[in-house]
């Protein structure tokens, strides 16, 4: 005889302050905020990539010379916080979901200001004050799309005329990429978005092209040739013991190569976008 028929339970809904709190309470270091599955090594060099690139930004627009004001959205462990220290800045305001990730930011920089917010949300942010305003890898995770337009909003309010945003996402070209946690909107769709706001990208950095998965592409067999090069990267580095520590290296030299020249990537980009100055 059968019994009542069984029901798989709906998963839960994302919520960003339980989801991040959670992450971060969890882990301190760059895997809380990285690619949960590859590993500590593996995240290491991803993340030694993003400062060079970072690097190559703060660079072009001599940020070491004059030092900026900075907004920084979704700070989480404080990778970017270094970076910014390190360049001299002395104005830094951070807005971050996760409660645990505020009160060790605020002991570890205790003079920069660390805010507990949601980006999505009205946040007591001064206006046209900021220099620079950033989103490293942080409006993918706003899923609702009234939401992904509002902080465009605090974004645009919160830059003085003329300022940089920074945003770093992987912009497909066809379709949008959609998960449970994670909506990477179409570059058709971030441009438009943007220009409501009056903020326009004036330059594509490239972050990687080995070191993680490609966005969506209109070629099926680059694709597939993507699909399958990302999961022997997932079973070298997340699979087998020492695997991140050995391609990690390997695929940083080859990433440093293959963006440094490139006006645009496969994978993750930072777009840097202008604030119309007034007048």
């Amino acid at each position: 005889m059968m019994g009542p028929p069984v029901t798989a339970e709906p998963p839960p809904a994302y919520d960003p302050s339980s989801y991040w709190s959670a992450r971060l309470a969890a882990d301190t270091g760059l895997e809380g905020v990285g690619w949960l599955g590859l590993g500590r090594a593996f995240n290491h060099w991803l993340y030694r990539q993003r400062a060079r690139v970072f690097g190559r930004i703060a660079r072009h627009y001599g940020f070491l010379n004059r030092p900026p004001q900075v907004l920084e959205l979704g700070p989480g462990s404080g990778f970017y916080v270094v970076l910014w220290s390190r360049l001299g800045v002395r104005q830094l305001t951070g807005v971050e979901i996760a409660a645990p990730a505020v009160v060790r930011l605020r002991r570890r920089f205790p003079r920069f200001t660390f805010l507990e917010g949601d980006i999505t949300g009205d946040l007591p942010l001064p206006r046209a004050a900021f220099d620079v305003v950033t989103a490293f890898d942080v409006l993918f995770h706003v899923t609702d799309s009234a939401a992904f337009d509002r902080v465009l909003a605090t974004i645009a309010r919160a830059l003085r005329p003329g300022g940089i945003a920074l945003i770093s996402d992987l912009f497909p070209d066809g379709e949008p990429l959609v998960l449970p946690h994670q909506v990477s909107r179409t570059r058709t769709t971030y441009l438009a978005a943007l220009a409501a706001h009056g903020l326009v990208v004036e330059r594509r950095w490239p972050v990687f092209v080995l070191m993680h998965p490609w966005a969506g592409t209109r070629s099926p067999a680059i694709r597939r040739a993507a699909r399958g090069w990302w999961a022997l990267v997932e079973l070298l580095a997340g699979h087998i013991p020492g695997g991140g520590a050995l391609l990690g290296p390997v695929l940083y030299a080859a990433d440093g190569v293959l963006t440094a020249r490139r006006s645009d990537g496969p994978s993750t980009e930072v777009w840097a976008v202008r604030k119309a100055a007034e007048g």
